[in-house]
């Protein structure tokens, strides 16, 4: 059968790591040549740029894109959609079907022609305006959590790598668990 080159178990020795990092350590400006800000500049640019069309050209990362800012933009559009109060209730309008509309009764006691675009639910409450309400609810919960752990994360993995030792293996048991 085929044979590797190399004999024996190469690169084991004490000697020849020793004379490996000397090696290394001697030619290290053959290894990392200097490089103008410009050009790690460009090639930095050109990394970000490269992993946007990377991530663009998933499906399942354009698709979430698009529920976002859909969602965003509902949640941002909400007073101007003709929602009511969505803790009103009427029960006038208990279990009713999707477009159907008419005057309904607000919590201070006025009456608004509604339309009803989703319906309404066993309590008579407007379906459109709870969902509304609901995203812009999500969305804030989602964004409050994202801060949260971006700072956490910072915070401990700062002082994880400027304490080591001891310090980093408690984070990392703390966030392992």
């Amino acid at each position: 059968g085929a044979e590797s080159g190399l004999s024996g178990h190469p690169g084991t020795g004490a000697v020849f790591l020793t004379q490996l990092c000397v090696c290394q350590f001697v030619r290290r400006s053959e290894l990392f040549v200097a490089r103008s800000a410009h050009t790690l500049l460009k090639a930095k640019m050109g990394a970000d740029q490269d992993i946007r069309q990377r991530l663009w050209a998933n499906g399942a990362v354009r698709f979430g894109v698009w529920v976002l800012g859909l969602m965003l933009l509902l949640a941002l559009a909400a007073p101007g959609l003709g929602t009511v109060e969505p803790g009103a209730m009427d029960s006038n309008y208990i279990n009713k079907p999707a477009f159907s509309s008419g005057p309904f009764a607000l919590p201070d006691g006025s009456t608004v022609t509604h339309t009803f675009w989703l319906g309404t639910d066993k309590y008579g409450r407007d379906l459109l305006s709870r969902i509304v309400i609901g995203i812009r609810v999500s969305l804030s919960v989602g964004l409050i959590t994202l801060l949260v752990s971006l700072f956490a994360g910072i915070g401990l993995g700062s002082m994880a790598g400027y304490f080591g030792g001891r310090t980093d293996a408690v984070i990392m048991w703390f966030v392992n668990v």
